[in-house]
């Protein structure tokens, strides 16, 4: 998948206490990579690519 200049990817991750409870370390790992992704961006004064939607 490919994100045009000034788009973001809006990735839902549904049931994610559920998600965080029974995979704690994968659940840890999206946040992370999300975030590192977000933050190499803003370095180079673009911006955020990726955003996180959680349901309950």
């Amino acid at each position: 998948m490919h994100i045009e200049p000034g788009e973001t990817l809006t990735v839902l991750i549904e049931n994610s206490r559920e998600f965080k409870e029974r995979c704690p370390e994968q659940f840890s790992a999206l946040v992370e990579c999300a975030a590192f992704v977000n933050y190499r961006c803003t370095e180079k004064n673009q911006p955020a690519l990726i955003a996180l939607a959680f349901s309950v």
